[in-house]
């Protein structure tokens, strides 16, 4: 019998439930988030990662998007924040640019546990924001969940290292109006 209950911003907030979770009933964490907090390692630091075995995540980054300089930083993030401090953490980045829902899901052993709703994992969705989702333990329902999510999937298992070169185009982006102008100076 599916175990359902509403998680809300205005009573408690998605970050103290999503700590919960994280804590008491998960080995496997797999966030679903197309925006994320730019300051991703105080966010991640409000977690705690210690009996977990490993961590997806599966945002946007959109080609001919804004994303492309906004978001490589926030993604390299994601990467040394679990190799410096939950080395033994497997983590995974997975593309999906049509992804909208907001969806974290534990699982340990067979048993899986999920908030689906409209908070993404930033500060502001995840406490400020009027957001609501529900709470749900279904192990049949959750399953359909990972299996669309992973069917969804346009670029799986993005490596550290190509979001480095991305973090390099970037940088390039954002430096190179300000050497143009200033050669133009000159």
């Amino acid at each position: 019998m599916a175990d359902i209950k509403m998680v809300s911003n205005s009573k408690d907030n998605h970050l103290d439930s999503l700590k919960k979770l994280f804590i008491k009933n998960a080995n496997r964490i797999l966030i679903a988030s197309p925006y994320l907090a730019k300051d991703l390692k105080s966010l991640l630091n409000e977690f705690n990662f210690e009996n977990i075995e490993s961590v997806e995540l599966i945002t946007t980054f959109k080609a001919n998007d804004p994303e492309q300089i906004t978001k490589p930083q926030t993604l390299k993030t994601y990467f040394e924040f679990f190799s410096t401090n939950y080395p033994d953490v497997k983590i995974k980045l997975h593309i999906d640019n049509l992804l909208h829902g907001k969806i974290y899901v534990t699982t340990k052993e067979e048993t899986h546990i999920a908030i689906l709703g409209s908070a993404n994992f930033t500060r502001r969705g995840l406490c400020d924001n009027h957001e609501w989702g529900v709470f749900i333990k279904d192990d049949e329902v959750i399953d359909n969940i990972i299996e669309d999510l992973y069917n969804s999937i346009e670029y799986e298992d993005v490596t550290y290292n190509q979001i480095k070169k991305s973090c390099l185009f970037a940088d390039q982006c954002i430096f190179a109006p300000i050497m143009n102008t200033h050669s133009q100076a000159s």
